[in-house]
């Protein structure tokens, strides 16, 4: 049961449908995978920004993996994250509350697309991904 919503806040992302929940739509790939991957998001969107809008939707502890793609040279991000959510059923609610998703906290009019992240799942695999990476050490 999500927390109550926090003051100035209507209500949380929804909860996925109930079809989904009861599993009477059949999608065995999808009931272990918990990395999302969010497209569209504004130029300007920072990790710090994304974080902020995940808590702020109910989501707060219920992520343990953030990655937004930056350009260096432009000064902004590439317009994607990937984001691994605790649990299956996380990452369902948040596929759920993200996608069309256009309540930025900065001027945009792009709406969210959601997808599972691919190839990578989990928090183990990102991890080993970004362990070697240059951008994870001091040059």
């Amino acid at each position: 049961q999500p927390p109550e919503p926090l003051p100035g806040q209507e209500e949380w992302c929804p909860e996925p449908p109930a079809a989904a929940a009861s599993g009477s739509q059949r999608r065995p790939p999808d009931e272990q995978r918990t990395t999302l991957m969010l497209r569209n998001l504004p130029s300007y969107f920072t990790r710090d920004l994304l974080r902020e809008l995940l808590d702020d939707n109910g989501f707060s502890k219920r992520y343990n993996f953030i990655y937004v793609p930056h350009d260096f040279s432009r000064g902004r991000s590439l317009g994607y994250a990937f984001v691994n959510m605790e649990s299956a059923q996380d990452a369902m609610q948040a596929w759920e509350c993200f996608t069309n998703f256009e309540q930025w906290t900065i001027p945009s009019s792009k709406k969210c697309t959601v997808s599972w992240g691919d190839p990578l799942q989990g928090l183990k695999m990102h991890v080993e991904k970004f362990r070697n990476s240059p951008v994870m050490h001091q040059a």
